[in-house]
């Protein structure tokens, strides 16, 4: 699903077709399996993560000083918030700091002290700024699912009633098409070149012209403008679409993307052909008929003058 179209940059497709996620989309999905969404377990973990700032440090008993005493709970208050949450950072701080303090401290004094308070303040800021950032990573997940369906019921629509959808970005100079507009144009999915230039190439060159007006009076006005034109398939077979567009410019007037769709009124056309064919023949017919009531006429009055002439 693209920007501008729709509202948002969408997925790109590989060369295979498959979609490739966006960062932020892998994001989005690696925080619904990361963050701990029951309350049971983010407060075991909280727990458990006492428990391993607690052995770690132990472990390090040899290695680091006496007044490193919460070297392994600071980095371990930061992983519980992120991945628990405000309240179990906190509950993690309230019993691990007085723990380590207890266990590896020489002695308890007010430089103790202040290094578990600060623990503890720590796990409430980390637990609240974690915290709103899950609750701003739901709602852009909200968000993007709520396009995602927006898009998938945009693009049903799109199909059931046979219309392509385009978007020419005039910064880039990319042309972007959906797959049904592709088709339309005789192309396999992701064929199109996503130039100006190649779409003028597929339309039909009696038409081509016609075609750069339409594109010309989008530019003039500003306003949407529609037209009809052939396009020739791979096949050669002839193909009759509608198109209807727009050009949209920023506030300083400069153009910044040309949107619109098509749709393939081939059978409107054919339709339209044979009615004025009938047309034609029936017209035909009549004038022959006239013709010869005519004929049927002349024929009678010149029969009925020679017999009156015999009669006299």
């Amino acid at each position: 699903m693209k920007k501008g179209k729709f509202g948002r940059q969408a997925d790109k497709p590989d060369k295979d077709g498959l979609h490739v996620p966006r960062p932020a989309d892998i994001l989005l999905r690696r925080h619904k399996v990361l963050f701990l969404h029951n309350p049971f377990l983010r407060y075991a973990f909280a727990l458990a993560m006492v428990a391993a700032a607690l052995l770690l440090r132990d472990a390090l008993r040899p290695l680091a000083q006496t007044g490193l005493q919460f070297v392994t709970v600071f980095p371990s208050v930061m992983i519980v918030a992120i991945f628990a949450g405000r309240w179990p950072a906190v509950l993690f701080s309230v019993i691990a700091s007085p723990l380590a303090a207890h266990y590896f401290s020489a002695q308890f004094n007010a430089g103790v002290l202040v290094s578990a308070l600060l623990v503890i303040l720590t796990g409430l800021i980390a637990g609240w700024l974690a915290e709103r950032l899950h609750a701003s990573l739901d709602k852009s997940q909200e968000d993007a699912d709520a396009l995602a369906q927006s898009e998938a019921s945009l693009r049903l629509a799109y199909q059931a009633a046979n219309i392509g959808a385009f978007e020419w970005n005039m910064a880039t100079g990319e042309n972007s098409w959906t797959h049904e507009l592709e088709a339309m144009y005789g192309l396999a999915p992701g064929a199109f070149a996503k130039t100006l230039s190649a779409w003028k190439e597929l339309v039909y060159p009696d038409d081509r012209a016609a075609v750069k007006a339409l594109i010309d009076r989008a530019f003039d006005t500003g306003q949407p403008v529609d037209g009809e034109w052939r396009v020739q398939w791979p096949d050669g077979s002839l193909r009759w679409l509608f198109g209807r567009f727009q050009l949209f410019k920023d506030a300083s007037g400069k153009p910044l993307r040309l949107s619109g769709v098509n749709m393939d009124i081939t059978e409107r056309k054919q339709a339209e052909e044979a009615l004025r064919r009938s047309e034609e023949r029936f017209r035909v017919a009549q004038e022959l008929s006239r013709l010869c009531r005519n004929l049927f006429l002349t024929h009678d009055l010149r029969a009925n003058c020679l017999s009156f002439s015999k009669d006299l």
